[in-house]
């Protein structure tokens, strides 16, 4: 008897083992898509890859400005930021602490724009500039009152670019769906903020 009951408790174990594994294969899968999916990284993508379309090495000296700037700078910010407790995660996790970051931003984009529109960069460079200003406003303004989700903005606005440039809308719809179900799963976003960073 005794060894019948250990066999079952054996058993029994098998199935949470399993479950437990799934859990944190789907937790590492939501939290690897979105590092590498993250806004600075979608940025990024969608800069380069409109270099790559122009051909041109002024294209891609206005890209590397742009991101250098708008890009690179507030992730190195951001880092001080982590290290000296200022703000408590990197990516942003209590809305308060958001503010700060997106003004940052917005503003390096927006001088960004200016350097561009004054120095004569190649105009699709200069309208996917205007569209991450005017996104990141957006951002900031509503993150004001509410937690919307900044990885679904970004994922659809480079996923919004690609259509743009390629002509099929796969990749935004993919990339968006799955950035929607990572945020939500790692419950740091409700399905109505990341429905609204999307939009």
């Amino acid at each position: 008897n005794a060894a019948g009951v250990l066999a079952n408790h054996e058993t029994a174990k098998v199935p949470q083992v399993e479950v437990a594994t799934s859990r944190k294969i789907k937790v590492f899968s939501a939290e690897a898509y979105s590092h590498l999916a993250s806004p600075p990284i979608m940025s990024l993508v969608a800069y380069m890859y409109a270099a790559s379309s122009l051909d041109l090495m002024r294209g891609w000296i206005w890209a590397w400005i742009h991101v250098v700037l708008a890009v690179v700078f507030p992730v190195v910010v951001l880092i001080t930021m982590v290290r000296r407790h200022e703000v408590s995660h990197i990516e942003l996790v209590k809305r308060s602490q958001r503010i700060m970051p997106l003004m940052f931003t917005l503003t390096l984009t927006g001088y960004s724009l200016f350097l561009m529109e004054m120095g004569g960069a190649p105009y699709l460079l200069r309208q996917l500039t205007w569209a991450n200003c005017l996104m990141l406003l957006a951002l900031l303004v509503v993150t004001r009152w509410w937690k919307i989700s900044m990885h679904a903005a970004g994922v659809s606005l480079t996923g919004a670019f690609l259509w743009k440039m390629t002509g099929s809308p796969v990749l935004l719809i993919v990339m968006a769906a799955a950035m929607a179900s990572a945020r939500v799963y790692l419950h740091r976003h409700t399905p109505a903020q990341v429905a609204a960073g999307t939009a």
